[in-house]
């Protein structure tokens, strides 16, 4: 996925292939929507494209899944007595 996709890719990645081509028409209309609630807007300096990264983070805090996190950093060895 390039970082800057055009609008019918992020319908596509969203609804799969085979529902982009009827789901683009009404893309627009959801992305306003979505918009409101956080979901990054188009920026003029890159085509007027959403930077995907960003999109899909949204995605995943939108969906319960932003504080994921990995295991602690190792800090040296545990002293149990």
């Amino acid at each position: 996925m390039p970082l800057y996709p055009s609008e019918d890719r992020i319908v596509a990645e969203l609804y799969g292939a085979e529902a982009a081509s009827a789901m683009s028409g009404g893309w627009d209309g959801v992305a306003k929507v979505l918009e409101r609630d956080g979901l990054p807007k188009r920026d003029p300096l890159f085509g007027n494209r959403r930077f995907w990264p960003a999109v899909e983070a949204w995605l995943r805090r939108r969906n319960g899944l932003a504080s994921i996190t990995g295991g602690f950093a190792p800090d040296g060895d545990e002293n149990w007595t």
